[in-house]
């Protein structure tokens, strides 16, 4: 069973100044939320498709060290991304951040897919890791825009 967590959020700026956070992602990131930790480019040429970022985040109380390959990259529409570890990327299979324009600005949207069986769907500690895993997303999304909105760091 997939379960898709998501949040989205109204940013009062164009979809290109929202993307230009992530086109600085390496100054951006520890910014972005207080559990994140390092972000780099493993590979030359920053967001693009093909390209393999690892990064250093806190989840569950543990520090996580992970790689990711940007596998779909529209600038200012859409960025995906696959983690490299194949026993992560089985139980995490997709993320995307999409850009929607709006009237007033730019509609933000973080997915990401956990895997999840019939079992484990009914654990006490899956349903938290799932709630916390929501709360992050969340708390991006308005770390976000709060950087989006009120500095002149994205430019």
């Amino acid at each position: 069973m997939i379960v898709t967590l998501r949040h989205e959020i109204e940013i009062d700026a164009s979809p290109q100044r929202v993307y230009a956070f992530f086109e600085k992602i390496e100054q951006n990131y520890a910014k972005w939320h207080p559990d994140h930790r390092v972000f780099r480019w493993v590979t030359d040429g920053g967001l693009k498709q093909g390209a393999v970022a690892y990064s250093e985040q806190m989840m569950h109380g543990k520090l996580h060290k992970l790689r990711a390959r940007f596998t779909k990259v529209i600038p200012n529409r859409i960025v995906e991304f696959k983690w490299v570890n194949p026993i992560i990327r089985f139980f995490a299979p997709r993320n995307v951040w999409i850009f929607e324009a709006t009237d007033t600005g730019c509609k933000f949207i973080a997915e990401g897919d956990v895997r999840i069986g019939w079992i484990s769907s009914r654990m006490k500690r899956v349903r938290i890791a799932l709630d916390q895993g929501r709360a992050h997303l969340k708390e991006e999304g308005e770390n976000l825009k709060q950087l989006v909105e009120h500095t002149q760091e994205v430019d």
